[in-house]
């Protein structure tokens, strides 16, 4: 079996497993970005953290406007995850979720390569790479399940 045939089908296995599991991957990240907005309305300083870097440097460090977006991006996929009859169109519902945890990779490839934290606090940037691994591979998973799920909403898979 040559390369490209072992990359192709190691791709399609990707996308096939991501996109059925995305449900998961949808309330992972609602879950986290609720905690998130209740975090921040307990205590601002939550939006010091690496994850809500992106978010931050977009809108603000005003903790209701940041808390109010995780929000509303959580309470549009929930809508998503309960619609029993789901067309295409519908994979809109995600978007922002996607946006939010895009920027949230973003903040922590931003500390990796900087070599600090949002906070200042400086470590060596494989250290942060380890760290934040999971805020960037959350990203990635969510995109691949988004687009795995409307192509199969599309092709009727």
């Amino acid at each position: 079996m040559q390369t490209r045939d072992l990359v192709g089908k190691l791709k399609e296995f990707l996308v096939f497993t991501i996109s059925r599991s995305g449900g998961l991957l949808f309330i992972y990240a609602s879950i986290l970005q609720f905690i998130w907005a209740v975090l921040i309305l307990i205590n601002p300083v939550a939006l010091l953290v690496t994850p809500l870097l992106g978010l931050t440097q977009l809108v603000g460090v005003n903790h209701i406007s940041v808390a109010s977006i995780l929000f509303i991006s959580n309470g549009l996929a929930f809508y998503f995850l309960v619609i029993k009859r789901l067309t295409s169109s519908h994979f809109f519902l995600l978007i922002p979720q996607q946006c939010i945890l895009l920027l949230s990779a973003f903040g922590s490839l931003q500390a990796v390569i900087l070599g600090h934290y949002a906070d200042g606090v400086s470590r060596p940037s494989i250290f942060i790479l380890a760290d934040q691994l999971p805020n960037i591979l959350i990203a990635l998973l969510y995109t691949v399940a988004v687009l795995g799920w409307f192509n199969t909403q599309r092709n009727g898979i």
